[in-house]
C-alpha cells in the first residue's frame, strides 16, 4: 500500500524506482528496499487502521 506509485512529469505519467509513501505507514522492510508482497501491505494497512481508530501515530518517527 503506497500513497503514489506513480507521478507525473512534464504531464508524463512516470513509475517511481524507489520507496514511496508515507514514512509513518509503511513497513520496516520498505526501508531496506525490501517489499516482500502482501506482509507489507497489511502492515500498512494495520498502520493507517490504527490511526483511523486512536487519531493520532502510534509512534514517533525515529531520528536516526
Amino acid at each position: 500500500m503506497e500513497d503514489e506509485q506513480y507521478h507525473k512529469v512534464k504531464g508524463k505519467e512516470v513509475m517511481l524506482s524507489g520507496p514511496t509513501g508515507t514514512n509513518v505507514y509503511m513497513a520496516p522492510e520498505c526501508f531496506a528496499k525490501e517489499y516482500r508482497g502482501p506482509p507489507t501491505d497489511i502492515w500498512s494497512s494495520g498502520m493507517v487502521l490504527l490511526f483511523m481508530l486512536i487519531g493520532k501515530r502510534s509512534w514517533r518517527i525515529a531520528k536516526e
